[in-house]
């Protein structure tokens, strides 16, 4: 041992454990900021996962109806603008999903839901209110000729058959709308409205084409589906 640790190598020895231990608290280093950026990129990523999930539906993957009454109450907090709602009911869906089964109808309502989305702008909200009802959220239409334009528009942009298997039919919807601050200033008192509004369209068959497949043809007074 004398002879292989004298000073010469003893000194090597010294600072060759130096660099292998700088080597390993390096390596070290680099291994925890890696690890670390990829759990914080797995943590952003599973978090806005979760939030995606909270504010979206899973089948149409449009707002939820809670997203939609947070965002239409944060809107008429913080907006100096007008805003409209407008309210969406599918025609007669439920006789075409049990017809032509829940896959086909799950299909109708996510090609329906990319139609209404398709028909707005990218800033307006679409959301999916429950079964077969959408809403709009629209900024900037203040008056009821504005809003009945932009519902013709809706309504030509959604029409055009469906080909699912053996359902290869048009939809048809009947809208209604309301007006912030005209028909209210509360998100209640504006979404009761569109629904009537809407309820009424149905009732009246403004809002159904005569001969859509979603629409079978009958006599009898319509009611809502």
């Amino acid at each position: 041992w004398q002879n292989l640790l004298n000073e010469s190598t003893v000194h090597n020895a010294k600072l060759l454990a130096l660099f292998s231990t700088l080597g390993l608290i390096s390596m070290a280093a680099v291994y925890f900021d890696i690890s670390s950026r990829q759990l914080k990129n797995r943590y952003r990523h599973e978090h806005g996962l979760a939030l995606h999930m909270a504010n979206h539906d899973a089948l149409t993957n449009l707002a939820n109806r809670r997203h939609f009454i947070r965002e239409l109450e944060r809107h008429i907090n913080a907006s100096t603008q007008p805003l409209c709602l407008i309210y969406v009911d599918l025609n007669y869906f439920k006789q075409a999903n049990d017809q032509f089964g829940h896959h086909v109808g799950d299909e109708i309502l996510r090609q329906f839901a990319q139609r209404l989305k398709n028909s707005v702008r990218n800033d307006d909200l679409v959301a999916r209110m429950g079964g077969d009802e959408f809403c709009i959220l629209i900024q900037g239409i203040s008056d009821d000729s504005g809003a009945r334009q932009k519902m013709a528009q809706i309504k030509e942009k959604i029409g055009g058959e469906m080909h699912i298997e053996d359902f290869h039919r048009a939809p048809s919807a009947s809208l209604g709308y309301a007006l912030y601050p005209k028909h209210g200033r509360g998100y209640e008192v504006l979404l009761q409205h569109a629904d009537h509004s809407m309820y009424e369209a149905k009732r009246d068959r403004r809002g159904t084409a005569p001969n859509s497949p979603l629409n079978p043809n009958t006599d009898d007074a319509p009611t809502r589906h």
